[in-house]
């Protein structure tokens, strides 16, 4: 969760200079600025500090819950959606019960308002309390 918090905290900074070095204003994180090319530099940038990090020679890593998740497969979704979106779909992977994998296979219907989950190549039903997904 550390990492996510880091993640986040760099995205929204990034964000914020965008808009200000464009002199944009009402303009919306998902909305305008996920996915856009400053975006992507930001994700690559944001990971390969995160990979530094994973690097250092006295970085302990504590025996408990998360050890199993795949760091690789979560920096890898970061590009496409939510740091925190894809650490927990990691987690649930590693539990055996894949939120993405039981809907697809068991034809189950997601509720949720977050349009993350519609970057996944899948046919994921999803059912919301909004007109779109934010």
């Amino acid at each position: 969760m550390i990492t996510y918090e880091f993640a986040s905290i760099l995205l929204k900074r990034d964000f914020k200079q965008w808009k200000s070095n464009n002199n944009l204003i009402n303009k919306k994180f998902k909305k305008d600025f996920v996915g856009s090319k400053e975006y992507e530099n930001s994700v690559a940038t944001i990971t390969a500090s995160i990979n530094k990090i994973y690097q250092l020679p006295n970085l302990v890593i504590l025996e408990d819950v998360f050890n199993p998740i795949d760091k690789d497969a979560i920096l890898n979704n970061f590009k496409i959606i939510d740091f925190n979106n894809s650490y927990h779909d990691d987690l649930i992977v590693r539990s055996k019960y894949s939120l993405i994998t039981s809907a697809i296979l068991n034809k189950f219907k997601i509720v949720t308002n977050s349009k993350d989950f519609q970057q996944f190549d899948s046919n994921i039903d999803i059912i919301t309390t909004k007109n779109r997904l934010i």
